[in-house]
């Protein structure tokens, strides 16, 4: 009666395993190209503006 569970459970973990596995390796060799553009994309660096400068005002203690 409990052999068959510990056999269930060893198939799931390695079925589990298995998809896991086939999944990064999807991800890492086959969408390579993809994610390399997508991270480059990322990367670049941002267009310098430049903008207006504000009022800078000062006070002292007594808020004059």
């Amino acid at each position: 009666m409990r052999n068959w569970r510990l056999l269930f459970v060893v198939v799931f973990l390695l079925v589990f395993g298995g998809g896991l596995v086939a999944r990064l390796g999807i991800l890492q060799i086959v969408d390579h190209g993809f994610y390399k553009a997508l991270a480059r994309g990322q990367q670049s660096l941002p267009a310098v503006t430049t903008g207006d400068r504000g009022d800078i005002f000062f006070t002292d203690k007594k808020g004059a």
